[in-house]
């Protein structure tokens, strides 16, 4: 094989500048040009310029090479070619293998109730009161015939958050991948990232291969809060004495019966219930630490 020169060009690296995703004012693309000869193979001549060119310069990555065939010679194995070698700040912005971001979103949800945290005032038309209907929403009806409409409210302490991983290939195995498919849906069994246990729920993960053989990964999550004691005033003086506490995803309803309270028939609350909607999970199988 003849012998392959590569040899910048005077009118080399020239750059682009502008304001960078730090605030401050730099460099942002950059192009390196050369000539190479001694060869008409294009790979032979692509191969000598990888080596010939830095894979960084200055914070910029390698990211293009391009070769402009000017005269090539098949029979005496000889080339001339341009080349011009681009680095940009974008893809030395690409996370690398054990690199991760954050994202969060605190916010409402809307849901349906049909009792109030507190009933404030009542007010009936005089000589007669309000009937108390133990913090029940837009009763209606009579006697026999009442009933609860509820209210649809934004749900407080809405709290979601993902994070995004690269990770290895050989990190990305079938057995992996099942993991992530056994605990979707799953509360956290142990504290995570700031969760208490119970208060954390899984949601899935989404990942894609990237050209580097590499795996980007987002694994989404939601919190809600653990509670001590759901009793309010209400409940102490029906008579419930006992703490009533409740994780994050446990869900809560109350059982309500017609009831004759001052010779008026109205709703009264005869018991609380903590439903569990889903199993926890070991979330440390994720691999994304606590």
């Amino acid at each position: 094989m003849s012998e392959i020169i590569v040899s910048e060009r005077p009118d080399s690296r020239a750059c682009r500048m502008a304001k960078l995703p730090i605030g401050t004012f730099g460099v942002v693309e950059e192009t390196w040009k050369y000539i190479v000869w001694g060869t008409a193979s294009e790979d032979d001549a692509r191969a000598a310029v990888l080596a010939a060119a830095p894979a960084t310069s200055g914070g910029l990555i390698r990211s293009e090479v391009r070769l402009e065939p000017e005269a090539v010679d098949e029979a005496s194995d000889r080339g001339f070619r341009r080349v011009e070698v681009a680095y940009s700040l974008r893809d030395a912005l690409v996370p690398a293998v054990g690199e991760s971001s954050f994202h969060f979103e605190v916010g409402g949800q809307g849901r349906h109730i049909n009792r109030s945290l507190e009933t404030i005032a009542r007010y009936g038309c005089a000589p007669q009161t309000a009937e108390d209907h133990g913090q029940l929403i837009n009763v209606t009806g009579q006697g026999q015939d009442l009933a609860c409409e509820g209210i649809d409210i934004p749900q407080g302490a809405s709290y979601h958050f993902s994070e995004t991983h690269i990770l290895p290939a050989a990190a990305v195995t079938d057995a992996y991948k099942g993991a992530l498919f056994a605990l979707c849906l799953t509360t956290n069994a142990g504290a995570f990232k700031g969760l208490a246990i119970g208060e954390g729920l899984f949601l899935g993960a989404s990942g894609s291969k990237r050209s580097l053989g590499d795996w980007e990964i987002t694994y989404t999550f939601a919190g809600n809060p653990n509670e001590a004691d759901i009793r309010d005033p209400y409940l102490t003086a029906k008579g419930f004495t006992v703490a009533i506490p409740k994780q994050g995803w446990h869900y809560v309803w109350w059982r309500y019966l017609p009831a004759v309270e001052l010779g008026k028939l109205q709703y009264t609350v005869t018991g609380v219930y903590v439903e569990r909607l889903f199993r926890a999970g070991d979330w440390t199988l994720l691999g994304l630490g606590t």
